[in-house]
C-alpha cells in the first residue's frame, strides 16, 4: 500500500464523525468505496480488530470460498456485508458515525450493480502488490506476540478450544516446535518445512467454510516469525489465587447455613466457581463474567416478578447462594430436575478424609438435601438449553399454550389490527425472507417470527404478506381472511418478556409444536454460539439477543407487497411505518436492559453502569458456555476432580487400567478428552463419576 493511501486511511476514524458522502458528485463505485472508507475501514483495514480482513480489498470482499461471502455481486441475499449493514449490526452501535439511510441505499444499489471498485483504486492496488516487501526486520519478541495474535484470532477455536486435531494447542509454543512429530508444525527458520506455514500459505487452513481468514499481511507475520527462529510467544498472565478445595467449599457452606434460620436452611442451594477460580489461566474478568452469567441465567429461568441477585458467601467470591423460594423453584422440585442432569454429583460421606466426611454430613443434614451445591459453569452451559431450559422455565409443548399463559391471541390481534409487523428479504439467521410480529402480552411484549425454507410460492412474503394461512390459537383454528395472499411458514422463533423484564425464548415448527433446535435449512447461527451453526433454543437466542430485541431492521413489505384494495389497507395497517416500529423496539429494549442491569451489574465491579455502556459487554451466558465445552487436558481433569496438582491423577492413570478404559490414557501423553465424553450421562453415571470412584473421592449421586 502506498504512503498516501495509508495516511488517508489512518485519518478516516478522526474524520468520520463529520464527513459526509458527496453522493450527487460521485459515480456509484466511488460513492460506495467512500462509504466503506468512512464507516468501516477503521476496524476492518487499519486495525484489523474484528474480522481480520481489509474491507477495501475487493478480492477479499468477493471471495466466494467463504460462505456466506462478504459480497456476492448482484445478490443481496447472499452478501454477508449487506446483512450486517441492513439490520444495523455494523457499524457497531458504539460507533461515533453511522451511515445514513441514503448511504445504506447506495451500498444496496452498488452490490446489485456488481460491486465495482473505482478504476483508480484497482490500479493502485496493482502497483502496491508489485512493491510488496519480502521480509520486515522486527524485534523477535514483537514477532512472537504478533504471530500469537494471528493464531489466536484464526486457529485457536479449533486447535485450542475444541482440539479438532488431537494434542494440537496452536498457542502452545512447545507443541508447535516439537521435533518428534513426523511433519513438525514449525521448523525454526524454515517456513517451507513447517506444516503450519504450508497449510496457511496454501489456504488449506483456516478451512474454506471459515467466515474469517487471515490477510496477506497476517500470513506474512507468521512467515517472518518462523524465519526469525520462531521466537517464544508472550507469557500468559497466571492468576495467583489460593487453591479452593472441596473442604473449604463445604466449610464456607456450613458457616453460611449455621447463620441462617432453621426454617430457611432447607431452601438454600449453592453454586461454586471453584473450577474457574483454580484455573491459573482464568482472569478476574472471567470470574466476573461467570458470576454475571449465572445471575442472568437464574433470572431468565423464573416467573418471579423481581430480579433475584445471588449472594456471595465466601472471601474468594467463588461460592454463590440462592433461596429456592425467591425463584419459585421450591414448588416444582426444580432442584431434583437439575440433579437428574448433573454429571458431577459426588456425595462425600464416604470420603477417606474424616474432616470432609463430617462437613459433608453436616451440610447435607442442615439443608435436608443429599447434594445442595453444584458447578456454576456446568449450570450456565446446560440450564440455558433443552431439556433443562424448557423444564426449569416450565415451557409448554406448543405455542398455543404459551400464548394462553401470556394472554396473547395472534388471530384476534391480526383481525382487530393491534398486531404490528415488519417483513424483509433476509436476516442475520436466515437467507430466506422473514416476518417479525409484535403483540402486547401479560408482562410486556410477545414477538414471533415467521420463517421459511425458501422464497417461492406461499413462502414469498411479498406475494403473500397476509398469513399465516392457518392461525392455531388457544381459542381454536382459524383461516386467514385473506387466504389467496396468505403465506405458509416452516417455523418460527418466539421472544417474550418474563415478569421481571428479561426474555424467554421458544422455537416452533410449522405446526406450532415446541422444538429444541431450529432446522438448519430454515435458520442458522453464523456466530456459532453453541460451537456449530445450529440454533439451540435458549442459549443461541440469549447470545444473539444480548441487548434484548434486535432494534434495527427495515420493513420492505409496506411499500413492496403485491396487494390491492382491502388487502392493501390490511398490509398498511399491519406493516407499520418505521418510526412506529422503532418506538416499540426501543421500549422493549429498554425494559430488557433495565432488568439485565439489575441482574448483572453487582458482579461487574462497576458502581453504576449506564445502559449504553452495558451494551458493550460480551454476552456472559454464551461466553461461559463456550468455554465450558472446551476439550480437557490433564490439568483440566485434575481441576474438575478437585485435585491441587496433576501428580496423583497422572500416577493413577499409569497404574490403573480402568482409567485407561475410561479414555484417560491420552492425558499423560499431552493429549485431551472431549467435554461431552467426560460429562456424558448416557449410562447411569458419567465418566467423571466413574473416575472419582476409582480415585476414592466419594460416591456418585444422581436424582431420578
Amino acid at each position: 500500500m502506498n504512503v498516501n493511501r495509508l495516511i488517508l486511511f489512518l485519518a478516516l476514524p478522526l474524520l468520520s464523525a463529520v464527513s459526509t458522502v458527496r453522493a450527487e458528485e460521485e459515480p456509484l463505485a466511488q460513492k460506495a468505496y467512500h462509504i466503506l472508507q468512512t464507516y468501516c475501514h477503521g476496524c476492518h483495514g487499519v486495525e484489523f480488530e474484528v474480522k481480520g480482513f481489509d474491507i477495501l480489498d475487493r478480492e477479499i470482499l468477493i471471495d466466494n470460498s467463504v460462505l456466506p461471502a462478504y459480497i456476492a455481486p448482484g445478490n443481496l441475499q447472499e452478501s454477508y456485508l449487506w446483512q450486517m449493514v441492513s439490520e444495523g449490526s455494523m457499524p457497531p452501535k458504539k460507533a461515533k458515525a453511522r451511515p445514513s439511510e441514503e448511504e445504506v441505499g447506495i451500498l444496496k444499489e452498488w452490490i446489485l450493480q456488481g460491486a465495482p471498485f473505482p478504476q483508480a483504486v484497482l490500479e493502485s492496488e496493482t502497483e502496491d502488490s508489485a512493491e510488496s516487501p519480502e521480509t520486515v526486520e522486527i524485534d523477535g519478541r514483537d514477532l512472537g506476540e504478533r504471530a500469537y495474535g494471528v493464531f489466536e484470532k484464526y486457529c485457536y477455536r479449533c486447535h485450542g478450544v475444541e482440539f479438532k486435531k488431537q494434542g494440537l494447542n496452536i498457542l502452545d509454543h512447545q507443541v508447535l516446535l516439537d521435533t518428534k512429530a513426523e511433519t513438525p508444525y514449525v521448523v525454526p527458520e524454515n517456513p517451507d518445512a513447517s506444516l503450519v506455514w504450508k497449510q496457511l500459505s496454501e489456504d488449506a487452513m483456516p478451512p474454506k467454510s471459515s467466515r474469517t481468514r487471515p490477510t496477506d499481511q497476517e500470513k506474512q507475520i507468521v512467515r517472518d516469525w518462523i524465519l526469525a527462529g520462531a521466537p517464544p510467544f508472550p507469557e500468559r498472565e497466571r492468576a495467583e489465587r489460593p487453591f479452593l478445595s472441596e473442604k473449604e467449599i463445604l466449610r464456607s457452606i456450613q458457616t453460611d447455613l449455621q447463620g441462617r434460620d432453621e426454617n430457611d436452611r432447607v431452601f438454600r442451594r449453592y453454586f461454586t466457581l471453584a473450577q474457574i477460580h483454580n484455573n491459573e489461566h482464568a482472569s478476574e474478568k472471567d470470574l466476573r463474567m461467570a458470576r454475571a452469567a449465572f445471575s442472568k441465567l437464574l433470572n431468565s429461568l423464573t416467573w418471579q416478578s423481581e430480579i433475584v441477585v445471588p449472594e456471595i458467601i465466601d472471601e474468594h467470591k467463588a461460592i454463590l447462594a440462592i433461596d429456592l423460594r425467591d425463584l419459585i423453584w421450591d414448588r416444582e422440585d426444580h432442584w431434583d430436575r437439575i440433579m437428574a442432569e448433573y454429571p458431577y454429583g459426588i456425595v462425600l460421606e464416604t470420603s477417606p478424609d474424616p474432616e470432609i466426611r463430617h462437613l459433608a454430613e453436616d451440610v447435607y443434614r442442615l439443608t435436608n438435601c443429599q447434594l445442595p451445591y453444584i458447578r456454576v459453569d456446568w449450570f450456565v452451559a446446560n440450564a440455558s438449553r433443552p431439556p433443562l431450559y424448557h423444564d426449569l422455565l416450565q415451557l409448554p409443548d406448543n405455542s398455543m399454550a404459551l400464548e394462553e399463559k401470556l394472554r396473547v391471541d395472534p388471530y384476534k390481534n391480526f383481525v382487530e389490527g393491534s398486531a404490528i409487523r415488519a417483513g424483509f428479504l433476509q436476516s442475520g439467521v436466515s437467507t430466506q425472507n422473514r416476518i417479525v410480529e409484535r403483540h402486547r402480552s401479560l408482562f410486556g411484549a410477545y414477538w414471533l417470527s415467521y420463517d421459511f425454507r425458501d422464497n417461492t410460492g406461499t413462502s414469498n412474503i411479498f406475494r403473500c404478506p397476509l398469513g399465516p394461512r392457518t392461525f392455531r390459537t388457544h381459542e381454536g383454528v382459524f383461516e386467514s381472511p385473506f387466504e389467496p395472499l396468505a403465506f405458509e411458514q416452516a417455523g418460527g422463533e418466539i421472544i417474550f418478556n418474563l415478569p421481571n423484564g428479561l426474555q424467554g425464548y421458544f422455537l416452533v415448527d410449522g405446526e406450532h409444536h415446541r422444538i429444541d433446535t431450529g432446522p438448519i435449512e430454515v435458520v442458522s447461527d453464523s456466530k456459532q454460539i453453541v460451537g456449530n451453526p445450529t440454533i439451540v433454543n435458549g442459549l443461541s437466542c440469549m447470545g444473539c439477543h444480548k441487548n434484548g430485541m434486535k432494534s434495527e431492521f427495515k420493513d420492505e413489505i409496506r411499500e413492496g407487497a403485491g396487494a390491492f384494495g382491502e388487502a392493501l389497507l390490511k398490509v398498511q395497517e399491519l406493516y407499520v411505518p418505521k418510526e412506529e416500529m422503532n418506538n416499540w423496539l426501543k421500549r422493549d429494549e429498554e425494559r430488557f436492559m433495565l432488568a439485565l442491569r439489575k441482574s448483572v451489574s453487582p458482579f461487574l465491579d462497576v458502581e453504576r453502569i449506564s445502559l449504553e455502556d452495558l451494551k458493550d459487554y460480551e454476552e456472559p451466558i454464551s461466553e461461559v458456555a463456550f468455554k465450558y465445552i472446551s476439550d480437557l487436558s490433564l490439568e483440566d481433569v485434575a481441576r474438575d476432580l478437585g485435585l491441587p496438582s496433576t501428580d496423583p491423577l497422572s500416577i493413577a492413570i499409569q497404574n490403573n487400567p480402568e482409567l485407561k478404559i475410561l479414555g484417560l490414557g491420552a492425558l499423560t501423553e499431552g493429549g485431551f478428552i472431549h467435554r461431552d465424553h467426560w460429562d456424558s450421562l448416557q449410562g447411569v453415571t458419567s465418566v467423571f463419576q466413574k473416575v472419582a470412584v476409582q480415585l476414592s473421592l466419594g460416591t456418585p449421586f444422581r436424582s431420578f
